[in-house]
């Protein structure tokens, strides 16, 4: 379930736009294209998965089958934000690959990896299952950090440092405001299921209002449903 996201959206939307960005040739352009394109799509990502946080713990219940499986819930906010963050770094590689200079990728990796083993060497013992989720978002943070640092230093990318991590902390703050709704109302959940469900939902709503409003800017947000009804309206003509 933590995972989906990173599937259905990411792994997607890479396949597309790799090789457009790939296809443009002015340097000026590509670099504008990177920066702001990384950002909607960072933007999305991060609505999507607030979404699989908010109610991770709804879709164990429905999908367990067996009640001893239900704690599962308790690992899935970490693993999608975690993916969140891997997102991230996906996006800060690809003016890597574009300009050919992917060696700091192998250091990157590398401290990656020492991070991921320290994290599960500390916390598994005592969290259990529930650290190799934490350890999943602690590794892929401390990727997108030296991701974006490279992308930047090495290649020179002009990504929108401000927004991607005021994005970061609206998903950080959805991760701590889930946690604590999840603890609160841990036992009997199913008698307070409409309960939390409409605190969650709440608390989406805010959330996603706050990264419509407070961070995509009036002209984005108006050129995004200018083309979304003009496909719309496009379909339905044919």
């Amino acid at each position: 379930i933590g995972f989906m996201v990173q599937t259905i959206v990411v792994g997607s939307f890479m396949q597309i736009w790799q090789p457009h960005v790939f296809g443009v040739r002015d340097p000026e352009e590509q670099g504008r294209q990177l920066a702001r394109v990384s950002t909607y799509a960072f933007l999305v990502i991060a609505a999507i998965s607030l979404g699989l946080i908010a109610f991770g713990r709804e879709a164990v219940n429905v999908l367990a089958g067996r009640e001893g499986h239900y704690p599962a819930f308790r690992v899935v906010p970490w693993v999608a934000a975690g993916y969140v963050f891997n997102a991230l770094n996906g996006l800060a590689q690809v003016p890597l690959f574009i300009a050919k200079r992917t060696r700091p990728m192998l250091w990157v990796n590398a401290v990656a990896l020492a991070v991921n083993l320290g994290l599960n060497f500390l916390l598994i013992p005592r969290l259990g299952f529930v650290g190799a989720g934490v350890a999943t978002l602690g590794t892929f943070a401390c990727l997108a950090a030296m991701g974006l640092w490279v992308a930047s230093d090495v290649v020179r990318t002009p990504f929108e440092l401000r927004r991607l991590g005021a994005v970061l902390a609206v998903v950080v703050a959805g991760l701590g405001t889930v946690l604590w709704i999840d603890d609160r109302w841990e036992v009997p959940y199913r008698a307070v299921l409409n309960v939390v469900a409409l605190w969650k939902a709440g608390v989406l709503g805010a959330l996603l209002a706050v990264l419509w409003w407070g961070l995509w800017r009036a002209d984005e947000r108006g050129e995004l449903v200018g083309s979304v009804v003009g496909r719309v309206r496009g379909s339905k003509s044919r």
